[in-house]
């Protein structure tokens, strides 16, 4: 009680409509809160995934950004990310 926002379920919310899926919430007072992931069943094979080519990116000028995250690997990961393209965190 008390920790954390919840921002961690955005992207796994994301995720689960992305697959025409649907969540699921129960809440009971002293008891706490379930969470059901329904997802499709599929019968059909996985496709074949073929690699795209990589996309010409502009690249940033030494803009700076602010970069807001709470969890330390992903701010990392950001961070790296925007310096290599350019742009100062």
């Amino acid at each position: 009680m008390g920790k954390g926002t919840g921002s961690a379920w955005l992207p796994r919310f994301g995720i689960v409509q992305q697959h025409n899926g649907w969540i699921e919430v129960e809440s009971e007072v002293g008891r706490g809160t379930t969470f059901h992931l329904y997802m499709p069943r599929t019968v059909a094979e996985p496709a074949v995934l073929q690699k795209a080519a990589p996309a010409a990116s502009p690249g940033g000028k030494g803009e700076l950004i602010l970069l807001v995250e709470d969890e330390m690997a992903v701010q990392e990961v950001g961070r790296m990310v925007l310096s290599r393209n350019g742009y100062e965190c």
